[in-house]
């Protein structure tokens, strides 16, 4: 029985043939290339598809509430899953289920070191750095968010306290995260933070009001005068940006030295050692 296709829909199918048909060796590739479950599959925008509906569909939505801004730093190679590790135990006496969780991951690494090296080997993409490097890596990987949000406090920190203050909270919160294991760089410790800022650790923030209270600086016709020209340490009016005046009559073609009233004032008060002299002479 014959049936009547359009042209487009013939046309259509045909160019989906061929283009299924034109390299079966691409369909290969794409079959050995499927990504394993360590790396998350890459998203593909179909053209004429709109990506910030598809990105707002994919995304989770997350709670208003209890929110914490983390740095993100990337990586050149993936980090573990620990949730496929069949023999990792559970730890007890632990309040703090994130720092549970540490050492529970830290005493896997302790008992299955060996294992642990030949896992270290199968990552794409690894530095070629010392074992005893790589023990500290595969320590502290699940770890990556605390030490990048304890990164973004130490940063304000320094931008509020004294250096040296912050040196000192930084090496009192290391020791306290070592004899504390039911802590973690997530917890605010207060008692750290009183030991080591005060009143007197805090930075002065040091405005450039200094040109603006002083005594000497005048005006004309609503614009500052400048004082460096009148000292001859400024050259250029146009880059300035202050009128080239006298300080002492407010008049434009000389400088405050040049001035004839501040000559005038001297002749008529001399000076302490005009004074000096006419003392010695009598």
């Amino acid at each position: 029985m014959d049936t009547l296709v359009p042209k487009d829909h013939a046309a259509s199918s045909q160019q989906l043939q061929q283009s299924t048909d034109i390299n079966p060796a691409v369909d290969k590739g794409k079959e050995a290339a499927q990504p394993t479950d360590k790396y998350p599959q890459p998203r593909v925008t179909l053209q004429g598809q709109d990506t910030g509906a598809t990105a707002a569909a994919a995304q989770p939505t997350m709670p208003p509430t209890n929110l914490l801004l983390i740095r993100v730093v990337s990586r050149k190679y993936p980090s573990f899953d620990y949730a496929k590790f069949k023999n990792l135990c559970e730890v007890q006496g632990f309040s703090n289920p994130f720092a549970a969780r540490t050492e529970s991951i830290q005493f896997w690494w302790v008992t299955n070191w060996t294992e642990g090296q030949k896992l270290i080997k199968t990552l794409p993409y690894k530095p070629n750095i010392s074992s005893k490097l790589w023990k500290a890596i595969a320590f502290r990987s699940n770890r990556e968010h605390e030490f990048n949000s304890y990164w973004n406090h130490i940063n304000e920190l320094c931008l509020k306290q004294n250096f040296h203050a912050v040196m000192s909270y930084d090496e009192d919160r290391r020791i306290t995260l070592v004899t504390n294991r039911d802590s973690t760089l997530f917890d605010c410790d207060m008692e750290v933070e009183v030991r080591n800022f005060d009143i007197s650790t805090v930075k002065r923030i040091k405005h450039d009001t200094y040109r603006a209270t002083r005594f000497d600086v005048k005006w004309q016709d609503g614009r500052e005068i400048c004082i460096n020209w009148n000292k001859r340490h400024c050259a250029d009016e146009k880059i300035c940006g202050r009128v080239h005046a006298c300080l002492v009559c407010k008049k434009t073609g000389h400088n405050e030295q040049k001035c004839f009233k501040k000559a005038g004032s001297r002749k008529g008060n001399p000076s302490d050692t005009d004074k000096a002299i006419k003392n010695i002479q009598q």
